[in-house]
């Protein structure tokens, strides 16, 4: 995660001023353990009529939206994030044409693969996982390191996390594709850093330990692409825990029960 402009200072939440009364509910299914929670519907940028990632003068707005956040990560783990400025170009436009990479052909899918699907490729840790890394083809992803929108250190060259994002050639990607998927994922660093800022007020330690340890760092804008399902869903299942039901309504599941590797995972 990268630096993100915020002035705000610094002031301790203590935990026990939480209340359920202070939280906003909103059901929630969560496929991956099948099982229900909550999630939290968290106002972060227009709860005051301004942008509260560059200013807020209003201590009390600041404070309900700190305990809000710190409610569901000490608590249930998840939240839902609205209201973030219009500057920060993270929107469904964008979204619609950074996944236009997904309408490449899979001939021309292979030299972005990663190596354990194709193994005359370089590259291991960055780049795209095909549909048939997934045995029911019902999943496939690309990972995008920070170097869409920085150079990496010097001597990194043997550290695999730093390894360059092999990106696919100009002409079968949109023209504008490269920026904007250069300023969304700068976005959703912004994003990050003002939740990390709001979780080192509620903790009362410094914003700089967060900010320090993920400047210029290593996040990965994974994109998910998950094909349309013609077949029936009522049919056996080939693949063990393949589908569920949810209120009479039998889903296919896309991913199972997992831990993510990294402090926080950011989902658009």
């Amino acid at each position: 995660m990268g630096s993100a402009a915020s002035n705000w200072g610094s002031k301790s939440i203590p935990i026990s001023e939480i209340t359920k009364d202070e939280i906003v509910p909103v059901p929630y299914f969560q496929a991956e353990s099948q099982t229900f929670t909550e999630k939290l519907s968290i106002i972060l940028g227009s709860a005051v009529g301004g942008d509260i990632y560059y200013s807020i003068n209003n201590d009390k707005e600041r404070i309900y939206i700190d305990q809000q956040i710190a409610k569901a990560a000490f608590d249930i783990g998840f939240m839902v994030i609205k209201g973030y400025p219009k500057d920060l170009r993270v929107n469904q436009n964008e979204r619609d044409i950074i996944l236009k990479l997904f309408s490449i052909p899979e001939d021309k899918q292979k030299p972005y693969w990663k190596r354990n699907f194709q193994p005359n490729n370089s590259h291991i840790y960055r780049g795209w996982f095909p549909l048939k890394s997934s045995k029911a083809r019902n999943r496939e992803g690309f990972e995008i390191g920070p170097d869409i929108v920085r150079k990496l250190p010097k001597n990194s060259a043997n550290d695999i996390l730093y390894e360059p994002t092999p990106i696919p050639n100009s002409h079968d990607l949109p023209t504008n594709w490269r920026e904007v998927t250069r300023n969304y994922y700068l976005g959703m660093e912004k994003i990050g850093n003002l939740i990390l800022d709001s979780l080192s007020r509620s903790l009362n330690i410094s914003q700089n330990i967060f900010r320090d340890a993920f400047r210029d760092g290593i996040s990965t804008l994974r994109l998910l692409h998950y094909p349309k399902n013609t077949a029936q869903l009522n049919k056996e299942e080939d693949i063990p825990d393949r589908y569920t039901r949810f209120k009479g309504q039998i889903y296919e599941q896309t991913a199972r029960p997992h831990v993510d590797s990294g402090l926080l995972t950011v989902l658009a």
